[in-house]
């Protein structure tokens, strides 16, 4: 891969984003893993199909004999250990950039408390790209995350590092490269494409949505540089939509409607589909329908997941309640900003962190696991800063924390103080929150005599913080 590939391709992806099919949507990964895994069910028909996507060959096959080994994703979920899987998907033949993954999502399952995490990962954050020698020919690269799978993928003319070469090499470089953000370390991938997606959703007879309002698009794209004539519409309520249908609901991101054109919209529509497929994929009939497609999907699905993988995951995934997935999107309302505020980004739209060397974001997501024991505790949180020249950490800190499920609001500023202060108000009666609170914060958690002072949430926990963390938050510590 030259450098003049690189930048022509960066310079096309990013000049025509409006025009083009835009990428895969949170979706259409989903079903991806849904095809895969649920099918499961008739080992015999679906080894033959894991042979045939898996990137291991008739080792997809032959490694579910003899039982997990040591170290294996199957090993360590029946040991209680976790397990990250990085799906990606990207447009495929359909898209004039067809290994751009612009849908990244982590999903981490928790072998101990029988929990799983699904972090969505924006496609513009701004990275490096470290797949070539130091002393090489192209010592540095930095670019948009979602190029990670494409460099990979592509032949260097043998001067990338070995790891980011061969039939893996596109989903090796997209997990260290995702890895360096979020901390996770990843124990293979998935992708899939547009095509995969469709014909999944019109083989098992469309799913059923409801709609909270209507949607109109006049400026979806087509599969030809141009926009759909006359735009999608979708009416309110509930409503049997199709594999092109579903893909429209997805991918939307200039509606009319206020509501559905934020990322919160289109997360809640991406939402509704998965939950969706799931109900449906569950039916008998509807797994058998899927049997006559797996061989066209082969095109369309890649993976590094060998059969005893995936049958761990469906064994461990089948009885998990929808309850007990926790729900992360990393965005530039919580720990990313706009063009690099705090970092320094690329010369187009990106996103940068607001601590350049990502320490907060991995920390946050290091974090995520604990939540799902504390925040159904309800506890009312306040948070406040205590320090200088940081108008919107408060706001920032009360969507980090209720993206996890914690009743949070935002106090606002607060006189300044050099240490970030916890204060109980609510006699002990949220252990499992104080204690999230006092471990993220980095101090402990102090009772406080009531009654609460006014301005602040009543039998609740107060947090102002002080310039301690307000400089780990920065990464200037």
């Amino acid at each position: 891969m030259s450098s003049a590939r690189l930048r022509a391709r960066r310079s096309s992806y990013r000049l025509s984003t409006s025009l083009r099919p835009t990428p895969l949507a949170f979706a259409i990964v989903a079903v991806g893993v849904v095809c895969v895994l649920a099918v499961t069910l008739a080992v015999g028909r679906v080894a033959l199909f894991i042979n045939g996507v898996s990137t291991k060959g008739i080792g997809a096959i032959t490694s579910v004999v003899g039982g997990p080994k040591p170290g294996s994703m199957a090993w360590k979920l029946a040991h209680g250990q976790d397990v990250n899987l990085l799906l990606m998907g990207d447009g495929g033949a359909e898209n004039d950039s067809p290994l751009l993954t612009d849908t990244i999502i982590a999903i981490s399952l928790d072998g101990a408390t029988h929990h799983a995490a699904m972090i969505s990962i924006p496609r513009d954050i701004w990275v490096n790209y470290d797949a070539w020698p130091s002393a090489g020919p192209r010592p540095a690269y930095s670019g948009k995350i979602n190029e990670g799978f494409e460099i990979g993928s592509q032949d260097a003319g043998g001067t990338k590092l070995p790891a980011y070469t061969g039939p893996d090499g596109g989903g090796h470089l997209a997990e260290h490269t995702v890895s360096a953000v979020t901390g996770l370390a990843f124990d293979g991938y998935i992708t899939v494409d547009f095509k995969a997606f469709r014909d999944v959703v019109d083989a098992i007879g469309g799913v059923n949505v409801c709609l909270d309002g209507p949607l109109d698009d006049e400026q979806y794209p087509n599969y030809a540089d141009g926009y759909v004539p006359g735009g999608i519409h979708f009416k309110a309520g509930c409503q049997n939509v199709n594999g092109e249908q579903s893909l429209e609901l997805a991918r939307s991101r200039h509606a009319d409607q206020p509501d559905q054109a934020s990322d919160f919209g289109r997360a809640k529509r991406q939402q509704l589909i998965l939950s969706a497929v799931k109900k449906k994929i569950t039916s008998p009939q509807t797994v058998i329908s899927l049997f006559s497609m797996l061989g066209s999907l082969q095109d369309d699905v890649k993976t590094d997941l060998d059969l005893a993988s995936v049958l761990a995951i469906r064994d461990w995934g089948q009885s998990l309640p929808d309850s007990n997935i926790l729900r992360v999107g990393l965005t530039n309302g919580d720990l990313l900003a706009d063009q690099g505020q705090g970092a320094t980004c690329g010369p187009v739209y990106s996103l940068c962190p607001q601590d350049s060397t990502f320490a907060m974001v991995r920390w946050y997501l290091q974090m995520v696991p604990a939540a799902p024991a504390a925040a159904p505790e309800k506890a009312s949180i306040q948070v406040g800063v205590g320090t200088y020249n940081i108008s919107d950490l408060p706001d920032r800190l009360t969507t980090a924390l209720s993206t996890l499920g914690f009743q949070v609001q935002s106090q606002g500023h607060q006189p300044v103080q050099a240490t970030t202060t916890i204060a109980d108000y609510s006699g002990g009666h949220y252990p499992k929150t104080s204690a999230w609170l006092s471990k993220f914060f980095g101090v402990p958690v102090t009772p406080a005599a009531s009654p609460t002072p006014a301005g602040q949430v009543e039998n609740g926990l107060v947090v102002t913080v002080g310039r301690d963390f307000a400089l780990r938050w920065y990464g200037l510590a």
